[in-house]
């Protein structure tokens, strides 16, 4: 049985292993971490249930948003600990209060590591460790089977993810349930949780201790790519430390689009193809498209993160509908949050050093990628401090003369 014939056919979801009766497919790494499907031949009985799930290769039906809005979550303290604007935490929770379950990713200790895996919440107290994002793909395990259980039993399910684990979900399971609702995100791409492991292993010995959480979006100086790590000593006592993004390799590299999976950059459900019945995201440049409301009085004029929230479906804007009053609401338009985010148009490219770091990785593993990106930073920061003496302490002709001599960037 042949799944794809290049691994930027297959998104890693799962849900031909899932799916399949004689569990003759485990899910298998590939020398950068990234997991594929790999069918054992002498289990397998040829049913094709594995092919005709498969979502990722199916052709997609673009998809006219039904409402589009920016919003902010009211309460604030809730607002600090959510990414973005709030908009997953305040639906997850009407969820919860409805008697539902969510599913989101998560990070979670096993064997001393944090591992990036997808996990049903059943109370808020479960649910707050899904909140945030996590830049990582997660491993979605045994939870497609559990999401097909508990909305058989009746329960209402809010299954949270990137477009690709939507779509390998609802292809799993073959048909539409009223109380399934869907959210996913406006999705860059995903790096290798092996590969987020090995840098997490740098980090540790770095900081000289183990690294007992890790929260990519902390909005301690306000919204933007600052990490929190928080790390435990060998006495017990605990410390916090803010990694900007341009202080790691692995974030630096992640916003670079230097390590996301094949598949990201061929994504079939960039643009306005979303299987989900709601898409959320950071609404990048909505102080642009609307200026109205960050005015002195303007209700949104929060440093801590404003959301898109797109409802492609009926059953999106009535879950948007029930928890409206949590936020601020401004409504907008496609073309609006479009505009600033790439991946509202196309999926993203691939960063101009992503197969030399990839090799190097390959071959020489993570340390080798981590020393290179800081001998790099060192090399940049004493060219910036040599241009900042030549211009301040060395006249112009004397500068002339030495670029000549030594050959340097005309720049200096």
């Amino acid at each position: 049985m042949i799944l794809f014939s290049s691994n930027d056919q297959c998104c890693g979801c799962g849900a031909c292993a899932s799916i399949c009766p004689k569990h003759a497919i485990t899910m298998q790494q590939d020398e950068y971490g990234f997991q594929f499907p790999r069918v054992n031949d002498a289990l397998c009985v040829n049913c094709g249930l594995c092919t005709r799930v498969c979502d990722f290769q199916k052709e997609k039906a673009a998809m006219n948003p039904l409402e589009v809005y920016a919003v902010m979550r009211r309460d604030t303290d809730a607002l600090v600990h959510s990414a973005s604007g709030g908009a997953f935490a305040a639906i997850a929770e009407t969820v919860i209060e409805s008697g539902g379950v969510v599913f989101g990713a998560v990070l979670t200790e096993e064997e001393s590591l944090l591992m990036p895996i997808h996990r049903m919440a059943k109370s808020k107290r479960e649910l707050s460790v899904i909140y945030g994002s996590k830049y990582v793909q997660s491993d979605l395990r045994n939870t497609f089977s559990e999401a097909k259980k508990q909305l058989e039993s009746g329960c209402t399910v809010l299954f949270s993810g990137t477009p690709c684990q939507i779509g390998g979900l609802k292809a799993y399971l073959c048909k539409d349930y009223p109380n399934l609702i869907t959210m996913d995100l406006v999705c860059h791409g995903v790096p290798s949780a092996k590969m987020f492991q090995d840098y997490l292993r740098i980090l540790q010995k770095k900081l000289k201790g183990q690294i007992v959480s890790f929260c990519f979006r902390h909005k301690s100086e306000g919204g933007g790519f600052i990490a929190r790590v928080e790390c435990m000593k060998k006495d017990g006592s605990v410390w916090y430390k803010d990694i900007p993004s341009y202080q790691s390799s692995y974030y630096e590299y992640f916003l670079r689009s230097e390590l996301y999976r094949h598949s990201c950059y061929h994504c079939p459900y960039a643009g306005n193809q979303h299987p989900a019945d709601i898409t959320i995201g950071d609404y990048w440049g909505f102080e642009t498209e609307h200026p109205e409301a960050i005015s002195p009085k303007g209700e949104m004029s929060s440093p801590k993160g404003i959301s898109v929230l797109i409802a492609n479906t009926l059953k999106g804007v009535e879950w948007f509908t029930r928890c409206r009053e949590s936020f601020f609401v401004v409504p907008s338009q496609i073309e609006y949050a479009a505009r600033h985010n790439e991946q509202l148009r196309q999926p993203s490219k691939p960063g101009t050093e992503r197969e030399r770091i990839l090799k190097l990785y390959a071959s020489k593993g993570y340390k080798v990628v981590d020393d290179a990106f800081i001998q790099r930073k060192i090399a940049i920061q004493r060219k910036e401090q040599m241009k900042f003496f030549m211009h301040k302490y060395v006249p112009r002709t004397l500068r002339k003369l030495i670029k000549q001599i030594a050959g340097m960037d005309d720049r200096l």
